[in-house]
């Protein structure tokens, strides 16, 4: 076989998709047409206008009073601070009080303020462990 008859069946194959792509497009502003309507029954002046859908996965942001509150601080150097201090193992949680003392923040702050999206999957399943050894080894982290 030659490498023009594999593009020219890689063009079908993309062609192909591109339909379905179409058809599956069409099938989708029919919904949206008919969802339309149906707001239209509960809203009479409601008008469709283009809104973003909430994406998933996106957390909020740190507080514009956090970030005012933490000016200039290396955040690194504070953790890596707090980590090298430590005498034993130090909890997510414990880095995150010590954290917000640290650059001024106070006791109050809200340590899971400071969970990163890495440090999330480890957060979560230590509240989902079943039993205490289980929570006390995550607690290592």
């Amino acid at each position: 076989m030659s490498v023009a008859y594999e593009l020219k069946l890689k063009r079908a194959e993309l062609t192909n998709r591109l339909e379905e792509l179409a058809k599956l497009q069409a099938e989708v502003r029919e919904q949206v047409s008919c969802i339309d309507k149906v707001i239209a029954i509960y809203e009479p002046g409601y008008e469709p206008t283009a809104i973003r859908a909430r994406r998933p996965g996106r957390t909020a942001g740190i507080s514009d009073e956090v970030k005012a509150s933490m000016g200039g601080v290396n955040q690194r150097q504070v953790v890596l601070g707090i980590l090298r201090d430590a005498a034993s193992p130090v909890s997510t949680s414990e880095c995150a009080a010590q954290f917000s003392r640290a650059v001024g923040l106070g006791n109050e702050a809200n340590a899971t303020l400071f969970l990163s999206s890495r440090d999330w999957p480890h957060y979560r399943s230590m509240c989902l462990a079943k039993s205490s050894s289980e929570r006390s080894r995550w607690s290592l982290l």
